[in-house]
């Protein structure tokens, strides 16, 4: 990794090797967002405690523990591994911290034990925990007993950077507020603060914070926090430290100030990713401290749809419980978040920090892609009964939800497609329709699809679903309100080169775009919802759009993908080692052809789509967008084909096997001219 010659290794410590005549830094020991923060829901349980995994290993480093019942009024409770997790205080409150190992009791390597406390684990209660890991460049704690003097004090930290926000609590003794110290905040007048636990605005004086600012190795208090005789601690966040993921090039943190404008619908804030938890104050009296988190729910740029369940906030100030029903408050954007300009006032401040969602590439496509095999379920009366199930482990990220029905009747429905980031709301693929709002796909938690529709829950049918969770490398979901700009640069979180694009205008009816880089340069791409390849259309590649990169994609301003006050979705894919494959294949007539997409198991979805000519005729054996899956089969003899582009059933056919060394996928010899046919140039998207 960033070797340059490999004639000899030398060891110069943990952090570099010598590798011929170039010493290079090695990133021996790097570290993601996902080993330093997690956000997890729980049920509480009956049977007193029980055990909450993270993957967070706070036995040995270390952190933060942050909880909240979701469903109720009940205080946050935060503990931490400096105290002891056995102490907790709550933000709501200004009282001292309290002791009890029925809430958080113990640490473990991968997360953390609970009580039986109804604050952390009542029996039919639902709740969320924040998990910050002690990690230079992120988060810190530093616990302190005041000293005999009158006045301030400096103390040291280990965060290696400078904070960009602090939070300040007197754990012993007499009640005092939860002060905050921001970047952000004011220089003039001095000592400008905040209290978590109230929804005041900014105050300043300088006996609880000093006028002057923190550095990489110290920060201060004033009197305020100082007190002979009384303990504290101090949650320090980092602000924009880039020494995170595979190079140690990325920032995972940042903390800043929004200043809404004085007239117009959303203020946009670029962080340069998008984050999966924000806290927000604005400089207002009245208005709560906010804390919202991708897990449980933020939906993205584009979405109208009032009942989205967008309004996940909690409040670290009060004991509410979400208000899903609430008014719409923020989404987030490929490279940030927005603010409803209205909901926070004009000209206020709205001071944030942002954590980026995770930059780890997935190894094991089991925990980013699972196809789902369900039956139907109605009642007496023949209604949909609400059908819960798990198709992924989402952790902090998008997922797309596609669903077909399987067999009986309604079988000639079509595919559809549905994301977290979007609400309530589903666009077909064999369709050119604009999206539908209805309630038969309601993300009713983070972890599972609740469906109630006879359309996708109908007894005795049998669906299938394909269900993807967005990952750096892998996969990414995309949505923005077009601005009818030439060459418009929009922000993803792939990390790397989108390989396969999928566009959709969601508010009005046109057709699906599929590019590829290649496609791109030469100012051409297909369609999903049809056989057809489009020309001449500045979406993709026309009129100078450039390809895409490791971090933004282009659109032309045609109205199919960038036309004024419309909304759209796209979805990314990419070639990830063992997890995925965007590639093509030639054919062979009559010969199998063995495509080798370097995994080590065989693929369990495939999709394939010949792109040098479109072959018409009988549908089963046109140039469809065909997919084949592991419920489907992809085995040695016949298996269920589908179709993306039509809302055909399924058909029975040879045409794909597994690869004989276990590294793909094979098309048969006896495969339609659709998929192998001497000459032919055949697109596919294969995971592992």
């Amino acid at each position: 990794m960033g070797v340059r010659s490999t004639n000899t290794t030398q060891s110069f410590g943990s952090d570099f090797y010598r590798s011929g005549s170039d010493v290079t830094r090695a990133y021996v020991n790097q570290v993601y967002t996902e080993d330093v923060f997690h956000t997890q829901i729980y049920d509480g349980i009956t049977n007193g405690g029980q055990t909450i995994t993270t993957n967070i290993d706070l036995a040995n480093r270390g952190g933060l523990v942050w909880i909240k019942k979701t469903d109720g009024s009940q205080n946050h409770t935060l503990s931490d591994t400096e105290q002891g997790l056995e102490y907790h205080g709550t933000t709501a409150a200004a009282a001292a911290f309290g002791t009890s190992n029925t809430r958080v009791s113990s640490p473990t390597s991968t997360g953390f034990n609970l009580g039986s406390d109804t604050d952390v684990n009542e029996a039919g209660k639902k709740y969320v925990s924040w998990t910050f890991r002690k990690e230079p460049g992120f988060f810190d704690i530093v616990t302190w007993d005041g000293d005999p003097g009158t006045g301030g004090r400096t103390l040291e930290h280990s965060l290696g950077s400078t904070p960009g926000f602090i939070i300040v609590k007197q754990t012993t003794g007499t009640s005092k507020n939860w002060a905050v110290w921001h970047r952000s905040l004011p220089t003039s007048p001095a000592g400008s603060h905040m209290y978590l636990n109230t929804p005041g605005g900014v105050v300043s004086n300088t006996v609880v914070f000093p006028s002057t600012s923190p550095t990489s190795t110290q920060f201060g208090v004033g009197e305020f926090s100082n007190v002979d005789g009384e303990s504290y601690v101090a949650y320090l966040f980092a602000h924009d430290d880039h020494r995170f993921g595979d190079y140690e090039d990325k920032d995972i943190i940042k903390c800043g100030k929004a200043t809404m404008p004085a007239s117009g619908d959303w203020h946009d804030v670029d962080l340069g990713w998008e984050p999966q938890w924000i806290l927000v104050k604005p400089d207002a009296t009245t208005t709560n401290w906010q804390i919202f988190d991708s897990r449980r729910g933020i939906v993205t740029t584009g979405d109208s749809g009032a009942a989205t369940g967008n309004e996940r906030e909690l409040n670290p100030n009060t004991p509410n419980g979400e208000d899903p029903a609430g008014a719409e408050m923020l989404e987030l954007t490929g490279n940030g978040f927005r603010i409803k300009v209205g909901q926070y006032g004009t000209n206020n401040d709205v001071y944030y920090v942002a954590i980026r969602k995770g930059i780890k590439k997935p190894t094991d496509a089991t925990k980013v892609f699972n196809p789902v095999v369900y039956t139907g379920e109605t009642d007496a009366d023949g209604n949909a009964l609400a059908q819960d199930f798990a198709p992924v482990d989402l952790y902090d990220g998008g997922r797309l939800f596609w669903a077909k029905i399987y067999t009986g009747s309604g079988n000639g429905t079509g595919h559809v497609l549905a994301t977290n980031k979007t609400g309530l709301v589903s666009v077909t693929s064999s369709s050119s329709g604009s999206e539908t709002s209805f309630a038969n796909i309601v993300w009713d938690d983070p972890e599972f699809v609740q469906l109630n529709s006879q359309y996708m829950n109908l007894e005795t049918n049998t669906h299938i679903s394909w269900n993807f969770k967005t990952a750096a490398g892998f996969f990414d979901i995309v949505t923005w309100q077009g601005n009818d700009a030439a060459n418009r640069a929009l922000t993803h979180n792939l990390g790397v080169q989108p390989e396969l694009l999928i566009t959709k205008r969601r508010t009005a009816n046109d057709n699906w775009n599929i590019s590829t880089p290649d496609l791109v340069t030469s100012g051409e791409g297909f369609f999903f919802n049809t056989q057809g390849k489009q020309t001449g259309v500045s979406a993709f590649g026309v009129n100078g759009v450039p390809a895409p990169t490791s971090s933004v994609f282009y659109v032309g301003s045609d109205t199919i993908i960038n036309g004024s006050s419309d909304n759209y979705i796209a979805l990314l894919f990419a070639s990830c080692p063992g997890v995925s494959k965007v590639g093509t294949y030639s054919g062979n007539t009559g010969n199998n052809v063995d495509v080798d997409c370097g995994f080590t198991s065989n693929a369990r979805f495939v999709m394939i789509k010949r792109t040098d000519t479109q072959i018409t005729g009988t549908s089963n054996e046109e140039t469809n967008w065909w997919i084949f899956g592991e419920n489907l089969g992809i085995t040695s003899g016949n298996d269920y084909v589908m179709q993306a582009n039509t809302s055909d059933a399924r058909v029975t056919a040879n045409w794909l096997s597994p690869h004989p060394d276990n590294k793909g996928f094979r098309v048969n010899s006896g495969a339609i001219a659709a998929l192998n046919a001497t000459g032919g140039t055949y697109l596919y998207l294969a995971i592992a």
